[in-house]
């Protein structure tokens, strides 16, 4: 089924995935005119296509680096030394609020990085990134 929606997209829905949820493709005016006169592609499945779409977002999110003065990278300073950091210094040097700073922990993990909560030698548990997706698989 195609129809066009808001903004001069085009929404061919392909149906439903494995989960039952609704699958849509939206293709935009520039995607339409690239593939203008090109042969018609074999027709995927629903689960063909999102395996392609998870396959390639992982490679990208495993790929990226945060840019260098965000907070992101002095988390990731932080998390980097040898006892870690505890949620309160991960506070203190962001300004985030704890369920924030919990939620930046989780996306570096979804980045690819191992991160553990350890005891320190001066009291406590801190957050220590062991490992990232890259240094695991060389």
């Amino acid at each position: 089924m195609s129809g066009k929606s808001g903004q001069g997209r085009y929404a061919q829905y392909g149906g439903r995935n494995e989960e039952g949820r609704a699958c849509a493709l939206i293709v935009t005016k520039l995607g339409r005119e690239a593939i203008k006169g090109q042969e018609q592609s074999p027709s995927l499945s629903v689960s063909e296509v999102a395996d392609n779409a998870t396959a390639s977002t992982a490679t990208v999110s495993g790929a990226t680096a945060p840019r260098d003065g965000t907070k992101i990278a002095k988390v990731i300073g932080l998390l980097q030394r040898d006892d870690g950091a505890t949620l309160d210094e991960v506070i203190a040097a962001t300004g985030w609020l704890p369920h924030t700073s919990r939620a930046a922990f989780t996306g570096l993990r979804k980045r690819g990085y191992a991160i553990e909560r350890r005891p320190r030698a001066s009291g406590g548990k801190g957050y220590v990134i062991v490992a990232t997706a890259q240094a695991l698989s060389a």
